[in-house]
């Protein structure tokens, strides 16, 4: 059980720094839920 454990919060902080780079490199990227109209590259 500790495994698993240590296996989730070592992939809850993964997650937490890739997204954090993410904003910090392309501060103007807007998650799908949120944009207003879809991007140019998806078919409408």
């Amino acid at each position: 059980m500790r495994a698993a454990c240590t296996i989730f919060c070592l992939s809850a902080v993964i997650l937490a720094v890739a997204v954090g780079l993410a904003h910090l490199l392309v501060p103007d990227v807007v998650p799908v839920a949120f944009a207003e109209e879809p991007q140019s590259s998806w078919p409408s």
